[in-house]
């Protein structure tokens, strides 16, 4: 981990300014409440190692380059997700950062894997999950009666998609493959989960900033979100409060977590 962190470091020194510089903001990654530097490099980094004891055989530099590039693929993804929910001040050095990272994890890859290997079959079909999912998620915004329970559990599984990239390749050298669809289904009922929870947390940031989630949907009828104006911040706290919905979604994501455990 100490050598990955250190390829991070040096790949957002190279960048030019003011980009590197933006790269090391909180608010990049996490939004606008998480103001300054980042004390370490995004916990995105990390995402392989989840998983070294299935994978501790693959030789370490070539380890690494895979593990490099699903966590900038990861990163890209998250960005990714700003732009399309438009929630963020700088769309332009998002969008640049956003290729960055995304450009550098495919260089990982085609340095890992032959143009041939079987791993570019379940690499396509990974990022078209994510695109789809994203596509889903851009459609339930316009079209609030789609933002179903099933749906919300299906768009949260597909972020995590680019991060499997690296997991894949991992699989793919270690003849690890029969374990994946195990693996996929945790991380895909983790993201849920969490989904379910941050969408409690973050309504009233949600509702201000016009971006729509299942759980805002589950708080007044659909017709409420065809067309502005939405509901108030009052109206929905007052629906809430005299409801069990925050309840309600804080345990599916607890049933989620549980399930993913």
């Amino acid at each position: 981990m100490v050598k990955l962190t250190s390829r991070y470091q040096q790949f957002v020194s190279r960048l030019p300014l003011p980009l590197s510089d933006f790269a090391c903001q909180g608010q990049t990654y996490y939004g606008s409440e998480t103001r300054g530097e980042l004390a370490g490099p995004p916990a995105s980094l990390r995402f392989s190692f989840l998983f070294w004891d299935i994978f501790k055989d693959v030789p370490d530099d070539l380890f690494l380059d895979i593990a490099e590039g699903g966590a900038y693929y990861f990163l890209a993804s998250i960005l990714l997700d700003h732009l399309v929910d438009g929630q963020v001040e700088d769309l332009g050095m998002l969008a640049l950062l956003q290729q960055s990272f995304w450009i550098h994890g495919a260089d990982q890859f085609r340095k890992s894997f032959l143009p041939d290997s079987p791993f570019w079959v379940d690499y396509n079909q990974l990022l078209d999950s994510h695109i789809q999912g994203l596509s889903n998620e851009k459609f339930a915004q316009d079209n609030p009666d789609t933002f179903t329970l099933g749906k919300t559990i299906e768009i949260a599984g597909s972020k995590i998609c680019p991060a499997l990239t690296s997991l894949v390749g991992l699989a793919h050298l270690t003849n690890s493959l029969p374990l994946l669809p195990g693996i996929e289904k945790l991380l895909k009922d983790f993201a849920a989960g969490t989904q379910f929870i941050d969408d409690v947390q973050d309504w009233r940031d949600d509702l201000a900033a016009g971006h729509l989630t299942h759980f805002l949907t589950c708080t007044a009828p659909s017709v409420c979100w065809t067309e502005y104006p939405w509901p108030t911040e009052e109206e929905i706290e007052i629906i809430i409060n005299s409801s069990m919905l925050d309840l309600e979604h804080w345990q599916l994501g607890i049933d989620l977590f549980t399930q993913a455990i």
